[in-house]
């Protein structure tokens, strides 16, 4: 009995964990995807000539890095990442470099 009522509250942890992961990826893919569209829509009134090719070359990547959030698991996205780090070690030690920078500079 208490093995059994175990299992169940395991199962519904679980379950409530794997929620909350589709809600964050969902806020996030939705997050990229607004914030493509609020660009969308200044280029749209700017007045320098070509904003708006520039912009949806700039959008195209924030929309199929919401798609990949969407369709991939943490599991999957982690593997892409490490895959990444060995294939491009420079490049790897680079964007931490700059991520490191970064957060350094927002949280000191």
């Amino acid at each position: 009995m208490t093995q059994s009522h175990a299992s169940n509250t395991s199962e519904n942890g679980a379950r409530e964990d794997q929620n909350k992961i589709e809600e964050q990826k969902a806020k996030a893919a939705g997050a990229l995807r607004d914030v493509a569209s609020m660009m969308r829509e200044r280029a749209a009134g700017a007045p320098v000539p070509g904003a708006d090719r520039a912009v949806a070359a700039a959008t195209r990547p924030l929309e199929s890095g919401a798609a990949y959030i969407e369709q991939h698991s943490p599991g999957d996205m982690w593997s892409d990442l490490m895959q990444f780090c060995k294939s491009h070690p420079a490049g790897a030690l680079g964007i931490g470099f700059c991520a490191g920078y970064l957060f350094h500079k927002l949280f000191r």
